[in-house]
């Protein structure tokens, strides 16, 4: 009676381990293909980045219509805060543009803004946009061309904006390649192993 007990015992052991086992597997095999998936949309969309910016020189690139930036100001809290990622489609008909329209410029600095519009202006057929951060006391000093709009907000997703600019750096750039690979040889190196010791047993 005594020796079923313990059979019981190692047998529930036995079972656990193998349960913890194909838990690790289960997340190893699901954050190799979360990291592959990343890398292969990222190595998609740069170099669809890389052909709109050679096809349209001087203009921020985009994917699908669709541009992304990463905010470093907090000119626009609440609604968009530091480290957010923001989405911005091109801009099809200007006439959709009105008072209280988020859109994102390039300033004279070259540098992309992205602000409210706060007024219109119209002055011999030819329009300028006024724009204002929420969080500023004053409207912008520069009133905005239509040449100058980048696009016009859709979203903003809260601190993507500093993996962004990870992935876009060097060391992002190769942390990506070289982390699946580490997985990858990891699970090879882990199964040959497992299966040598199967074989030998």
């Amino acid at each position: 009676m005594e020796g079923v007990k313990v059979n019981r015992k190692l047998r529930r052991e036995i079972d656990r381990k193998k349960s913890i086992a194909k838990t690790l597997r289960y997340i190893g095999n699901t954050a190799t293909a979360i990291v592959c998936g990343i890398l292969i949309f990222i190595i998609i969309t740069s170099c669809i980045t890389l052909f709109d910016a050679a096809t349209h020189p001087g203009k921020t690139p985009s994917v699908f219509g669709y541009k992304q930036m990463t905010v470093l100001t907090g000119s626009m809290k609440p609604k968009i805060n530091p480290g957010d990622l923001v989405i911005v489609k091109n801009i099809k008909d200007l006439n959709t543009i009105r008072v209280g329209t988020i859109v994102t410029y390039k300033n004279k600095e070259n540098v992309l803004i992205t602000h409210r519009v706060s007024e219109l202006n119209n002055k011999d057929g030819v329009k300028t946009y006024i724009t204002k951060g929420d969080a500023n006391p004053a409207a912008d000093v520069e009133a905005v061309t239509q040449n100058q709009l980048e696009g016009v907000y859709v979203t903003n997703i809260p601190y993507l904006g500093y993996f962004n600019m990870f992935v876009k750096s060097g060391i992002g750039i190769i942390s990506l390649i070289l982390v699946p690979l580490l997985l990858i040889m990891g699970l090879e190196i882990k199964n040959y192993f497992k299966k040598s010791t199967t074989k030998s047993v």
